[in-house]
């Protein structure tokens, strides 16, 4: 198991980075940190550090989950000290901040804490005796009912009734709006923002979406929890050609609105995503009724249907809406989450694509923190549960990677360091082989498609793909290309040598310099048809950006590594080689070098299939897990023929 110190550690500097950019987003996954990690965080932290962090979250963002958490941690605090009041004060000041609530134990702290604190709670015990704060009312029924709940059920019912107001009728020329500041005016300002939100609403009705932008910034600064303000905002980035920033928010309006008001958001995304030409996980439409389930077991017969429904304008709420990935949920009864989750197959017009027998597609993809595996062949998906939860495995996974790059990092007797990584090396092999699912007998040539949390983990190299030969595709529409074999060969090939590494250098001209290859330590041309890189990362400072219809194989480290830029999806070098290139050969983490030269050596002296080429190469290494599950391909069956 991984040790428990590097996960804390792991997960003290993810908390650390989000706090640099606090967003809704980054503030759900700090929650996920804080409450997976707390029970053994008091042994290797200082005390009161989570505390601190929910706070400084909360500062900036509310978010109910955290503020639960710390609420429960907060209560079982019973020193008094300035330590505890600086923790304690603020809490309170939020606490009132969002509920009007004060609480009464704040008398035993407010002596110790800082002077700042101090200044702010008298600001709010003015508040809290004065006659217009008032927290509670009766409904109806005479049960007492929070202004927050209160605000929530006009949001709701804003939007449930004013559904086409709200959206502006995108892809209209013009909105009703008149009809949208009448409305606004007396739903929104007068029960939501005051006057503040009024300037918004002026420069939106004059068409001054750029300042309206703007102001709106400023507006969530204090109004984060409003759906409207998001609104607003989204319609803005769309008049400005901006689809990708209207993506980003609808999405957070996606994870912040109930059932009751998601669809809106959800129908809004799929606007988007066709205006602005966006390959996401909703790009084609399907109108269906509730208890259309010949849909779900007859896709084949319906492609046409789907191909007739692309320009939908709106769809309305009494319907839902179905694509290739919510079929996926449907399949495996988890319907709900479904936008969030589910990121595997792009293109919906190609369902009944012909995907001939010795073709065997597979989806990787997670729902509900599980792991699940979907075959696809023409028209048709079976989805297993795999019951494996993806969080634990990624967990350690992750655990030993960094173990690994701090051992890499460290300068230690050569003794201790290869005992560390070759105990490194079993631990890996263990999580490897545990990672099983023996309803599915897999063999053959498989091509791999993944959703964006599974593609940085080496499947390929786990106990369900170890009778197969893996390769993966970035998405579906490519499976036209993967009846086609590729070919390549080391007598018509350019071996891209970083002078950096000297042994590498070495290594390779001695066991290369006979053959007919080109051995160049400077950038190649675009002509060149089959590159092997070896040096630092992915070669990018000497492979040229317009390499089309080759072959690389980059044995650098991390060459294949995907990272994360905020508001996008996951990017790498090895995703802009794919787009335009046959196949693309990398790493998906740190290696040493010596190991993979001895894999690169063996795999380039041998011919055959290179998935297979890769298994057996990989044998050859010193660590055979720990270096050798980074090694990962993309693209269509590439055979190497030498002779």
């Amino acid at each position: 198991m991984t040790d428990p110190q590097i996960i804390i550690r792991k997960a003290s500097e993810r908390l650390n980075h989000l706090m640099k950019d606090i967003t809704y987003r980054s503030t759900k996954e700090a929650y996920e940190i804080i409450k997976n990690t707390l029970p053994f965080a008091k042994h290797y932290l200082p005390q009161y550090t989570y505390e601190k962090c929910m706070l400084r979250f909360l500062s900036k963002l509310w978010d109910e989950n955290i503020f639960n958490l710390l609420s429960d941690l907060i209560s079982k605090i019973t020193i008094v000290n300035k330590e505890t009041a600086n923790i304690f004060i603020p809490y309170c000041i939020i606490k009132f901040n969002r509920f009007n609530v004060l609480d009464k134990k704040y008398i035993n702290f407010l002596d110790f804490c800082d002077e700042k604190y101090n200044k702010k709670f008298q600001v709010i015990l003015k508040k809290s005796n004065s006659a217009h704060v008032k927290s509670l009312v009766l409904n109806k029924h005479g049960e007492e009912v929070s202004e927050c709940k209160i605000k929530k059920n006009l949001q709701d019912n804003f939007f449930t009734e004013f559904l086409n107001i709200c959206n502006f009728k995108v892809i209209d020329k013009e909105c009703d709006r008149d009809c949208f500041y009448t409305n606004y005016n007396k739903r929104i300002i007068y029960n939501f923002t005051g006057d503040k939100f009024s300037k918004v609403v002026h420069l939106f009705v004059k068409k001054r979406y750029k300042q309206c932008k703007l102001a709106i910034k400023e507006l969530l600064k204090e109004f984060y929890e409003y759906l409207h303000v998001y609104n607003i905002l989204i319609y803005c980035y769309i008049q400005l050609g901006m689809y990708q920033e209207a993506i980003y928010y609808l999405n957070i309006c996606i994870d912040m609105s109930n059932k009751k008001v998601r669809w809106y958001f959800i129908n809004y995304k799929l606007l988007v995503e066709r205006i602005g030409f966006i390959q996401g996980p909703t790009s084609y439409l399907k109108n269906i009724e509730l208890n259309d389930d010949y849909f779900i077991t007859n896709l084949e017969h319906k492609t046409q249907d789907i191909k007739n429904h692309s320009n939908l304008s709106v769809i309305s709420n009494d319907s839902y809406t179905f694509n290739k990935k919510l079929v996926f949920n449907r399949l495996s009864e988890n319907f709900k989450d479904i936008i969030r989750e589910i990121r595997n197959i792009d293109n919906a017009v190609k369902i009944n694509i012909n995907i001939k027998d010795n073709i065997k597609v597979i989806s990787i993809f997670v729902l509900e923190e599980m792991i699940h595996i979907a075959q696809v062949t023409s028209g048709c998906y079976k989805v297993y549960n795999t019951n494996i939860n993806y969080k634990m495995i990624s967990l350690e996974y992750n655990g030993i990677l960094l173990k690994n790059k701090d051992i890499l990092k460290n300068e230690t007797k050569k003794e201790i360091w290869w005992a560390e990584r070759i105990k490194l090396d079993r631990i890996m092999k263990n999580l490897m082989e545990k990672i099983n699912f023996s309803d599915l007998k897999i063999t053959g040539t498989v091509f791999l498609i993944f959703d964006e949390k599974t593609e940085e983990f080496p499947f390929e190299h786990t106990s369900i793909f170890k009778n197969a030969l893996c390769y993966r595709i970035s998405s579906i529409e490519h499976i036209e290309d993967l009846d086609r074999k590729n070919y390549c060969s080391l007598n018509n090939s350019t071996l891209l040598l970083d002078p950096d590494l000297k042994n590498t250098f070495e290594r390779i001209t001695a066991n290369f310099k006979d053959k007919k290859t080109k051995l160049i330590e400077h950038n190649m041309n675009a002509e060149d048809k089959f590159i092997c890189y070896f040096g630092h990362g992915s070669g990018t400072k000497y492979i040229s950006k317009n390499i089309k219809n080759s072959v690389l194989f980059l044995f650098g480290c991390s060459s294949a590594r995907l990272v994360c830029t905020r508001n996008f999806n996951k990017n790498g070098d090895v995703k802009k080689f794919i787009k335009n290139n046959k196949n693309v050969l990398g790493c998906l983490y740190e290696v040493t070098d010596k190991d993979l030269d001895i894999f690169s050596i063996n795999l380039l002296n041998q011919e055959g299939n290179v998935a297979e080429l890769i298994k057996k190469s990989k044998l050859k290494m010193k660590l055979k897990y720990l270096n050798g599950c980074s090694i990962v391909i993309y693209g269509a069956s590439l055979y190497i023929k030498n002779h």
